[in-house]
């Protein structure tokens, strides 16, 4: 019809922390965090997560041929759940 303006607005709201205004990215400033095992490559000895969350537990495997010995060193928030010479279970 003349005469008539139709205007579709949509609500966008921008997240200072995590979206890149300069550059109009939504989420651009998000960084995924670093593994440092990928750079080292095949060569690592233990095997597992190397980013944890509490409460949770993790299994690391130690593929080299020695026998291991499993301990924890300092104020460390984590425990010691079961383990044997080439595996560790930690929470």
């Amino acid at each position: 019809m003349p005469g008539i303006l139709q205007v579709v607005a949509v609500e966008y709201f921008a997240n200072e922390t995590k979206d890149d205004k300069d550059n109009s990215l939504v989420n651009g400033l998000v960084m995924k965090p670093v593994d440092p095992n990928e750079e080292a490559g095949t060569g690592n000895l233990i095997h597992g997560e190397t980013f944890i969350k509490p409460k949770t537990e993790y299994t690391y495997f130690y593929r080299g041929k020695e026998v291991a010995k499993w301990t924890i060193e300092g104020k460390a928030p984590v425990q010691i759940v079961s383990q044997t010479n080439k595996k560790v279970v930690l929470k």
